[in-house]
């Protein structure tokens, strides 16, 4: 009774955090039609995560703009660091690229300014996630398909 259990496990997480990378590849993709407004970087910097599977390097970042005369805040960024390499070095060189106070500029939701996103890169991690995950909920079908019969 343990398999068909293991095979909803699957489907569940795998779905969820597909669903989750695809909202991210999405935004990304959509923002490239997004209007670009200039934009001032207040916060950039690498925070360190350690868990059991090492030390993360994450770029995070904060900058404010203005549109139609209205000042906005966001940290919303591309993730786009790419798969291959030092995660840290590339973690470094994205914040030395993004100093605070550089003037940059940032893709902004025509439909509600509150949501922008600044271009830091195309997401591949999150495309392959995504992928991984659509893998892991046919799996897990399989498994409550064979478990099935």
């Amino acid at each position: 009774m343990l398999v068909p259990h293991f095979g909803l496990l699957l489907i569940l997480s795998g779905g969820a955090l597909a669903l989750w990378a695809h909202r991210l590849v999405r935004r990304h993709r959509l923002a490239q039609k997004w209007p670009k407004v200039p934009a001032v970087v207040l916060k950039s910097a690498i925070r360190i995560s350690e868990d059991s599977d090492g030390m993360s390097f994450i770029p995070e970042f904060t900058y404010s703009y203005s549109v139609d005369g209205k000042d906005y805040r966001s940290s919303v960024h591309t993730q786009g660091q790419s798969l291959y390499g030092d995660r840290e070095q590339q973690a470094r060189k994205l914040v030395e690229y993004l100093p605070v106070g550089l003037v940059v500029s940032v893709a902004v939701n025509p439909e509600d300014p509150t949501s922008s996103i600044l271009d830091t890169g195309f997401p591949e991690l999150w495309i392959v996630v995504r992928r991984f995950c659509l893998v892991l909920v046919g799996v897990g079908i399989l498994i409550l398909v064979t478990a099935a019969a």
